[in-house]
């Protein structure tokens, strides 16, 4: 027998020579009865050479995908650390805001109260006094001033008011309302 070289193709052993090509070694599943002739042997030195190479394209092929990784790795890196940053900066600005809104309803309760204490002592004053007083104040904190009066009280100041400016308050008196 010559010389050749053990190759298992499809699960079954077959002993390649260089001479008569491919045939089945002893024991193998299948046996054929006479050897085919194959059209190209690759020698294995050339099969060497070429696996090599193969390895090497492969490796460069891992190396680029390597490098593809890292570097979306780094983009990720920097994308959470500007996604923490802005989640830090939103925190901040709702903090602001729930302080603004909580120093906004305090005035506006402050205002309520000098208001209401306003409207006291306008109920106390001679309604020309009053009328004279609220006459000088816009239409709008006029008609706070009164809404909060007693309705009588508030009838006969809107009495003594000058034409004009009891229409404007009235006008201001309806629109609070709504």
């Amino acid at each position: 027998m010559g010389k050749g070289f053990a190759l298992i193709l499809g699960g079954m052993a077959c002993l390649v020579l260089p001479a008569m090509g491919v045939r089945p070694v002893q024991g193998s599943e299948a046996a054929l009865s006479t050897p085919k002739p194959v059209s190209y042997q690759e020698s294995p030195a050339s099969m060497a050479v070429r696996m090599m190479e193969e390895a090497r394209r492969k490796e460069q092929e891992i190396l680029l995908r390597e490098q593809e990784v890292r570097t979306k790795e780094e983009r990720l890196g920097a994308l959470k650390q500007e996604l923490e940053s802005l989640s830090r900066e939103v925190d901040r600005r709702e903090k602001e805001l729930k302080a603004s809104q909580e120093k906004a309803q305090e005035s506006k309760e402050e205002a309520g109260e000098g208001i209401s204490q306003l409207a006291k002592m306008v109920e106390a004053a001679a309604p020309e006094q009053a009328a004279r007083l609220l006459g000088g104040l816009e239409p709008q904190t006029a008609a706070q001033v009164i809404s909060r009066m007693n309705p009588k009280k508030a009838g006969r100041l809107l009495a003594s008011m000058e034409p004009e400016k009891a229409l404007l308050v009235s006008q201001a008196l309806i629109k609070g309302r709504r």
